[in-house]
């Protein structure tokens, strides 16, 4: 026989693997939540050497034992991060140990009612949300990457402050019109993500992000144009140089030249919008903001919202319907004063 073709080695026909691999990010976090279940459930009383395999973790009652030790941590309560372990070691039930299926029914069963328990709408981030019921407020959002480039320029923050303020005005400009995952954000290199286009006498810029870069798998096509772009090439041209020690094609770089991390460019979005609002905005909370900002021009057209984000309908949906209910409640009450008007001109 003949060399094993390559299509065989890539495991197209193997049932067990994946239909596609996973991120690198993700595997990270898989392991992680693998070594936070072991550990809650060894805490819970469980001899450590009977934790020894990933089929000891998804077993119904160490199953049970690390969650409920984990919402004791929190005064009984399913906070988000729970539910997602969850989730995460029931997909390892799923997929690595293959429970069978009365042993996943009841995993996905323990997984709803966390689901119910901790709610769709986390309270912080409708909180957060809600700052921007006042239009003011929202009207404030809009206007923070042009009040910093102006502060920048102002006597006073020092080279490498002014340079950071930029910065940020970046971010929170793209994040704006292209509400991206912070993960992705922070990673946007100059030569893989970035290319100017000419469109008559103006330059446009293209971002495009693969699909094996997105916690979903759906590529990212945005465009940045007009002011939007105005503001990015300067940025580039003259102020990223300054915030890196060497060369580097990050568009966000640390001093040493490598991508700055997630977090700490979410904190530092969240830090100087506080610091110019008094609002309490993270990097995250943006994909959220473009669902209210779009449904209070197309109040409905959730199907733009999915696109935008990248997400499936169904979990845009989800988190659309709260804005939508307020449009329709608006609606309908416009429709009470209107009928109470006609009632009022015929008396």
């Amino acid at each position: 026989m003949g060399a094993v073709p390559e299509i065989f080695e890539d495991g197209v026909f193997d049932d067990d693997a994946p239909v596609r691999p996973s991120r690198p990010a993700t595997i990270i976090h898989r392991r992680f939540q693998i070594r936070m279940m072991a550990s809650a459930i060894v805490r819970q009383g469980v001899p450590i050497d009977k934790i020894i395999s990933l089929a000891d973790l998804v077993e119904l009652e160490n199953f049970q034992r690390g969650i409920q030790f984990l919402m004791d941590r929190h005064d009984d309560t399913v906070t988000e991060a729970v539910f997602t372990l969850a989730t995460g070691i029931k997909s390892i039930a799923r997929y690595q140990v293959k429970v069978g299926d009365h042993h996943l029914e009841r995993l996905k069963r323990l997984c709803s009612r966390l689901d119910q328990k901790a709610g769709r709408h986390r309270k912080k981030n409708k909180d957060r949300l809600a700052q921007f019921d006042d239009r003011h407020n929202l009207s404030r959002l809009l206007a923070i990457p042009n009040w910093l480039i102006q502060k920048a320029k102002d006597p006073g923050p020092k080279p490498r402050s002014s340079a950071l303020l930029i910065q940020s005005a970046v971010a929170i400009e793209t994040l704006l019109f292209c509400p991206m995952r912070i993960g992705n954000l922070a990673s946007l290199d100059i030569d893989q993500h970035l290319r100017w286009v000419k469109h008559g006498r103006e330059q446009r810029l293209l971002i495009t992000i693969p699909g094996e870069q997105v916690k979903n798998g759906t590529p990212l096509y945005y465009e940045l144009s007009g002011p939007s772009a105005e503001i990015m090439r300067h940025y580039i041209d003259e102020v990223r140089p300054s915030l890196s020690n060497t060369p580097c094609t990050a568009l966000f770089p640390k001093l040493d030249g490598k991508t700055k991390n997630p977090g700490e460019l979410s904190n530092q979005i969240k830090r100087h919008i506080f610091a110019e609002t008094g609002l309490t905005v993270n990097a995250h909370l943006f994909r959220s903001l473009a669902s209210k900002i779009h449904n209070l021009v197309h109040a409905g057209d959730a199907a733009t919202i999915s696109h935008v984000l990248g997400d499936r309908m169904a979990t845009v949906m989800k988190a659309y319907s709260q804005f939508e209910q307020k449009s329709a409640l608006d609606t309908y009450q416009s429709s009470v004063n209107a009928v109470r008007g006609r009632g009022k001109a015929a008396a």
